[in-house]
């Protein structure tokens, strides 16, 4: 039982570095905090991939806008998906 214990809290803490990851069509980011409208073009095609840490909350929005005014995508979980559309900017909230 306390192996388990103990083997459960490593992992809260491994997966607490960092809170979120966006691989946007190539480039990283991350962090542990909320990302305000930051500029990142991946055009229709392009691969992104978003992993959320565990038993986190934060969010990640997509806009077609450098303005971040609008949004053409949101997740909260982690997501796997090639780009249907273009976008310019992206957000990271609710952390």
């Amino acid at each position: 039982m306390k192996f388990i214990l103990t083997a459960l809290t490593l992992s809260a803490a491994i997966a607490g570095i960092n809170a979120w990851t966006f691989n946007a069509c190539g480039q990283i980011f991350d962090g542990t905090a909320n990302k305000g409208c930051t500029h990142k073009s991946c055009n229709a095609g392009q691969h992104i991939e978003y992993d959320v840490g565990f038993l986190e909350t934060c969010v990640l929005r997509l806009y077609s806008d450098t303005a971040c005014k609008v949004e053409n995508g949101i997740s909260s979980k982690d997501w796997d998906h090639t780009l249907g559309q273009h976008i310019a900017a992206f957000t990271i909230g609710d952390c």
